[in-house]
């Protein structure tokens, strides 16, 4: 299957469709040539280098592919994903989703945040912030916590950099909207009777 950049966007399979900027809907991009996709904003056909998963990885920087070793105290983003959507506490947080719209919202978006940021740079922040979004929205306690904490260790993360306490994740609530942390909200008190 050959993949193409769109504007320098990572590279994926031809779409079914494409709008342009003027409007204007494509379909069948398939047989298209190449000089006709790249008129249209399209690079490739691209090809994914070879490397070896468990050394380095692939970072796509708008033109092309770039394969980076590893350090040593590096994060293996891609091993944690799967580990994480096997682990116990993936499962709990699943089967919670159907009663929870909140929470099922925000494990869409963490799972979509996986999808996009493997083999891609990512943040610890960014993973941070969408972690902190679901344990938020989340009756979590301690165990859940170190079942996390040890899945961060082992892939070489650092779990105090993206972990709170138990008291946080069930003082805070996320920001729907900029998946930031809000203190609890706490109404004044009434005035006093005269």
């Amino acid at each position: 299957m050959s993949i193409y950049s769109y504007k320098g966007g990572y590279p994926e399979k031809l779409p079914d469709r494409v709008r342009l900027d003027s409007g204007l809907t494509l379909t069948s991009l398939h047989t298209f040539s190449s000089d006709e996709l790249s008129a249209l904003g399209f690079s490739g056909p691209i090809e994914t280098p070879s490397y070896d998963e468990k050394t380095q990885r692939i970072r796509w920087d708008g033109a092309q592919f770039q394969v980076e070793t590893l350090k040593n105290n590096s994060c293996d983003f891609n091993c944690f994903v799967d580990c994480f959507e096997k682990s116990s506490l993936n499962t709990k947080i699943y089967d919670l989703t159907a009663s929870n719209r909140t929470l099922f919202d925000h494990y869409l978006a963490l799972m979509r945040y996986f999808s996009r940021a493997n083999n891609q740079t990512y943040t610890i922040g960014e993973l941070k912030n969408r972690l902190d979004a679901v344990l938020c929205n989340f009756d979590i306690v301690e165990s859940d916590l170190t079942e996390l904490s040890g899945l961060l260790s082992d892939h070489h993360f650092v779990p105090e950099d993206i972990l709170d306490s138990l008291t946080q994740y069930q003082e805070w609530t996320i920001d729907p909207n900029t998946f930031q942390k809000m203190g609890p909200a706490f109404l004044p008190e009434p005035p006093e009777s005269e």
